[in-house]
């Protein structure tokens, strides 16, 4: 029944957490969600739906708001533990590892940002992109990795995917805003 409640978008998302469960007990696991639109195909299936028919299913409706992820991931793992969503445009990904980083205690957190394509009534107003899901374990108990808000240097960023696949690239960085970013580099 669980599964059949996600969409595409939760689909892939879940695929990284099973993943991720087996380095991290997810369910002790503080975690930030982040995401430009949400599922915005579903969010705009339903609201032609109700224009046509006058109503929405309940149960797609529940699954359609932008923390939903972080809902179904609690239930999912049970997790008690801290839980956020976070919605800051195209400084979805960056405000996402700010919180993390940010966050209280020594623990392990979870990052997850998705993104599903802009609808096509909406691309004039941003670029359409693909379906995408990471998902990252941060630990800041380790000692490889060193952070720091600077200025927007305005380099082209590396991907965090390549940042943290690769020995050989030595740092990344992540829009927070126009003018600021995390820089992360190796120690």
């Amino acid at each position: 029944m669980f599964r059949r409640r996600l969409s595409p978008i939760s689909k892939m998302a879940f695929s990284n957490f099973v993943d991720l469960s087996q380095q991290q007990d997810l369910s002790q696991t503080p975690a930030v969600f982040a995401s430009r639109f949400g599922d915005m195909q579903m969010s705009i299936e339903m609201l032609d739906k109700m224009l046509l028919e006058g109503e929405v299913s309940p149960a797609k409706f529940s699954t359609s708001v932008h923390n939903s992820l972080a809902g179904l991931f609690s239930i999912f793992y049970k997790n008690q533990e801290s839980v956020k969503a976070i919605a800051a445009g195209e400084y979805s990904m960056g405000m996402a590892w700010l919180e993390a980083l940010n966050l209280a205690g020594d623990s392990v957190r979870l990052i997850n940002f998705t993104q599903s394509p802009v609808h096509e009534r909406y691309e004039q107003y941003s670029p359409r992109d693909d379906w995408r899901s990471d998902s990252f374990l941060l630990d800041p108990r380790g000692e490889s990795y060193e952070w720091e808000l600077v200025e927007s240097s305005n380099l082209e960023s590396v991907g965090l995917n390549d940042f943290f696949a690769s020995d050989e690239i030595e740092a990344a960085s992540i829009a927070i805003s126009e003018f600021m970013e995390i820089q992360i580099r190796r120690c």
